[in-house]
């Protein structure tokens, strides 16, 4: 069933998200998987236990977390659904685009003359990555397509806009103490 899964979000999402209610006890395994992934692309870059251990931490950061907004977005929008919905809407176009990031970092670090395809399969997947996340959200939350366009605009929007203003907070803070180094 999980492998089954697995090869329905990569070859007919269609299906994997019209049969929500069979796949959906799959989410947690497919979210498991999407952390060792992220896990394992950022370790081809750099081999560490300590980056290791803050990679595992925050990726299943970023993915319970999504799911837990992508839920409360959804029901807001009157969606109807419930925490592993949300987490199905979420593994599994994580996992397509984590298999991208995967390939882009190994191409990277091991043959940096292919860059360019590791490029393309990762624009690739993440394209393909954010068209399931519609499919799914419409699908499995049972909404219009207005709504779910609304809901995927809001999701995305709300994480583009506070990983701006950390980064903005990151880099003012940055600023402050090499200021007070200077004086």
């Amino acid at each position: 069933m999980f492998l089954d899964s697995l090869e329905l979000a990569l070859l007919n999402p269609n299906k994997l998200f019209s049969n929500a209610r069979k796949f959906k006890e799959e989410a947690l395994k497919v979210a498991l998987l999407d952390i060792i992934l992220l896990t394992a692309a950022g370790l081809v870059l750099k081999q560490s236990t300590a980056l290791a251990f803050t990679l595992v931490i925050a990726s299943a950061f970023i993915v319970f977390l999504h799911a837990f907004i992508t839920q409360i977005v959804m029901l807001t929008l009157g969606g109807k659904g419930d925490y592993k919905d949300a987490l199905m809407t979420i593994a599994y176009p994580f996992f397509v685009a984590s298999m991208g990031l995967l390939v882009y970092t190994t191409f990277l670090a091991f043959l940096p003359t292919a860059l360019l395809l590791g490029y393309i399969a990762l624009t690739v997947t993440i394209a393909y990555a954010f068209a399931m996340f519609y499919l799914a959200v419409k699908t499995v939350f049972r909404v219009d397509y207005i709504r779910a366009l609304i809901g995927v605009g809001v999701i995305i929007g709300s994480f583009a806009i506070a990983f701006s203003l950390g980064s903005l907070i990151s880099l003012a803070k940055l600023i402050v103490q090499q200021v007070a180094v200077v004086a």
